[in-house]
This record gives C-alpha cells, structure tokens and sequence, in this order.
C-alpha cells in the first residue's frame, strides 16, 4: 500500500522513465533492499520503461539514499532526476560508483523517522 501511496504523491509520469518512478516507490516503502545478482546496472537502465522486476531500481535508489541521505535524494526527485546537477556526478559516474561501492543488502528503514536522523 505505501508503494501505491508514494504514486499518488508523485503520479507516475512525473518521473523520466519507469526505473526512476518504480524504484523510487520502492525504496521508500523502506524494506529490505537487495542486490540484483542476475547483471550489472547500466546507464541506459536509468530511461528503462521495461522492469522486468523492480530489485534493480530499487536497490540503485536505496544506494542514492544511504550515500545522500534522503535529503539529498529528496534533491534529486525535485530536479526532475538531474544527476549531474544534483550529485555532480554522470550518470556514467554514479552507475560506475553503484556498482563499485553499493553493499549486497540493506536493511529495512523507516523513511520518516530516516529524515530526522540524516538531516
């Protein structure tokens, strides 16, 4: 239900493409967030309109939020998803680092009470 609370809030063509829309739901609902084993993120999963499941996504946003907190994240939604103006970072750079850096699994986490810890 908070999944499809977060579309009623941020309607779904508010979003650049479905990985962004869905995967941000997701990891807002603040679950256990795991690592897809399956293939490596790229670039162009960023325009993808076709999630064959959402663990990708998700994960790729749960990582945005545990490294800028969800203020920063927060940035990133209000910039219409401008990774380079948010993160200063290209979309080339902040994939690179995901996959490089982002740990198998994270934990669940209340994203409300996430916000007062982080900012």
């Amino acid at each position: 239900m908070t999944h499809e609370l977060s579309h009623a809030i941020k309607p779904l063509d508010s979003f650049p493409s479905e990985f962004w829309a869905e995967g941000s739901a997701q990891a807002l609902v603040g679950r256990i967030s795991l690592a897809d084993p399956t293939r490596a993120l790229s670039v162009a999963d960023l325009d993808s309109e076709d999630l064959p499941n959402y663990v990708r996504a998700t994960h790729f946003q749960r990582y945005l939020i545990e490294e800028y907190g969800v203020a920063g994240y927060a940035d990133l939604v209000a910039s219409g998803f401008a990774v380079q103006e948010t993160f200063g970072l290209s979309p080339q750079q902040l994939v690179a680092a995901f996959e490089a850096d982002a740990p198998f699994a994270y934990p669940a986490f209340d994203a409300v009470s996430y916000t007062h810890l982080r900012a």
